[in-house]
């Protein structure tokens, strides 16, 4: 199968829980598929070019500067975003040209499944023309059984997937 991963940043250096569960998953799946993972790197960013190949995908990447928070552009994309329809955390992970790249491979290359790494990148893959599509999302458990607007305080990243089809599963949200 050939899946087309969709993530934020490269998977090292592994100093997250977030990192180290996708890190098993793309490794368990890079050994049974064929998997193009792309992502964002910002400056400096190239010395996990090779261990992320060593994993056995395809690295695709895309210039990236993240705004600090102690930059008052940062404030500025805050106050901004307080007249969108998307929460905050998913405004700031959206990228117009990763978008534009995943939908080029997904058109010239004929992948069966396009993974979307976390609800905070959801807005990079809604609409992309997938055979079929995966979202994972963080801790399902805490949503089971609970509408997304309840299922956290922060609520804000699960309503912006709700917004677009998307049901919370036990461990992945389906979408084909």
């Amino acid at each position: 199968m050939k899946i087309l991963f969709l993530q934020k940043r490269p998977l090292f250096p592994t100093d997250t829980g977030g990192k180290i569960r996708t890190l098993n998953v793309v490794r368990y799946l890079a050994r049974w598929h064929d998997v193009t993972y792309l992502c964002n790197v910002n400056p400096g960013d190239e010395q996990y070019f090779e261990p992320m190949r060593e994993l056995g995908v395809r690295l695709v990447t895309l210039p990236w500067n993240e705004t600090a928070h102690t930059d008052v552009r940062f404030f500025g994309q805050l106050a901004a975003n307080l007249v969108s329809r998307y929460p905050f955390n998913v405004n700031k992970d959206y990228d117009l040209e990763l978008r534009r790249r995943a939908e080029r491979l997904l058109r010239a290359e004929g992948f069966d499944l396009l993974i979307c790494d976390f609800v905070q990148m959801a807005r990079n893959a809604i609409g992309l023309p997938a055979h079929a599509s995966m979202l994972f999302q963080h801790n399902p458990a805490q949503c089971r059984g609970r509408d997304f607007p309840t299922a956290y305080a922060d609520r804000s990243w699960l309503a912006a997937a709700k917004v677009h089809g998307y049901s919370v599963a036990e461990n992945a949200t389906f979408r084909s």
